[in-house]
């Protein structure tokens, strides 16, 4: 019975025009078009030779530890360049590419970016670096100690070179990478039509062909099982052809684990069909549902940055929480941690929010079926 299930909705994914177009054909003919417009800037080494910063003085303590550190940063002809500004004229000049980040020092120094990059890896690590050291740092300005403030400042551009060396080394960090990121994860996204598309053929009160499986005798769970696996299997498909179409056939430099990306755009399509799933099970016609699937993910891509790059760097500085829970924003992220890092943690963190977002939406999805009763099919 389940391997009869599985071929059945196998096969009629496959001959459904709707399914190959937008799951296949639209990311395909949307990839190639961002090829040809700017697709000669993916492939362009970046490289770091001043990073400016505006500083801005909040905390009176914070301000007079950081100066001494800047003064000494200048003057050790570090990759670094600072400039105290007050916090609108800082945010103006961020906006304009003036600077390239600013610091807060308030009680704990907080940082402000505009978008993910080298850069801003560097600056990340180098406050963090602050941070932890500052304690030493302030031991050592109020004592007058030059001796041990050399000895911090060494350690901590040490660390500069470090980052700045292993970032260029490994994948693909340009700006322009960030599009065929966000294309891929709305290829993810666009797999909740076919979800959709299971829990209609499901529910008996939708279509013929749904009522004449309500009245078998076989358990919703046992339909729904092979029907989410047939679409998760689709789905490995789609997007194992859109990563090597983008990288083996438009050859963009999208990182070199081939492996571990088809892997996050598998789950990540997963979690596209549960999405699928909980939508389906609205009390709606298929239509309205697929519309509200639409509108849903292309909202989720916008934010990511698949229109507009720097969307995202606007919402971390304004409001982060959305970040934090757009799961576009966290499959885009996750294709450029994987490629960016040696460190796995923050990729991690993506991949099991968007984990529990899929078991989420999965489960609710099975409640509502298992609850659902008709009075007349």
């Amino acid at each position: 019975m389940f391997t009869h299930l599985f071929r059945y909705r196998f096969l009629s994914l496959v001959r459904n025009k709707e399914v190959t177009f937008w799951n296949i054909l639209f990311p395909l003919v949307l990839g190639t078009m961002f090829f040809f417009g700017f697709g000669r800037f993916v492939n362009e080494e970046e490289t770091i030779d001043e990073i400016s910063m505006a500083v801005v003085e909040v905390n009176e303590s914070q301000t007079a530890i950081f100066s001494e550190l800047m003064k000494q940063l200048e003057d050790s002809d570090s990759l670094f360049q600072f400039e105290v500004l007050a916090k609108e004229n800082a945010e103006t000049e961020l906006e304009e590419g003036t600077v390239d980040a600013i610091i807060v020092l308030e009680e704990t120094p907080s940082l402000i970016i505009k978008e993910n990059g080298i850069t801003s890896s560097i600056v990340k690590n180098f406050l963090d670096q602050y941070i932890r050291k500052q304690a030493m740092i302030e031991e050592a300005v109020l004592s007058g100690n030059v001796s041990n403030i050399e000895q911090i400042i060494s350690e901590i551009s040490q660390s500069q070179d470090v980052v700045n060396e292993k970032v260029l080394g490994k994948g693909n960090t340009n700006t322009y990478a960030q599009y065929f990121y966000a294309l891929i994860a709305m290829c993810c996204l666009f797999a909740s039509f076919q979800g959709a598309g299971c829990v209609n053929d499901i529910q008996a009160n939708m279509n013929v062909l749904a009522a004449r499986k309500g009245v078998s005798p076989v358990s919703k769970m046992t339909m729904v099982i092979p029907e989410a696996l047939a679409a998760v299997s689709i789905q490995s498909i789609t997007v194992t052809v859109l990563i090597f179409y983008l990288k083996y056939v438009l050859k963009l430099e999208l990182g070199e684990k081939t492996g571990l990306m088809i892997l996050t755009g598998i789950l990540a399509g997963t979690f596209g069909i549960s999405l699928g799933f909980l939508i389906g099970c609205i009390k709606k016609d298929f239509d309205t549902k697929i519309g509200i699937l639409t509108a849903v993910s292309m909202l989720m891509c916008f934010f990511s940055g698949l229109m507009i790059v720097t969307i995202k760097g606007f919402l971390e500085q304004h409001a982060p929480f959305i970040n934090r829970i757009n799961p576009a924003t966290l499959i885009t992220e996750c294709f450029y941690y994987l490629n960016a890092y040696d460190d796995y943690s923050k990729y991690i963190t993506n991949m099991s929010i968007l984990g529990i977002l899929t078991i989420g939406c999965f489960g609710v999805s099975i409640m509502l079926l298992k609850g659902a009763r008709y009075e007349s099919i």
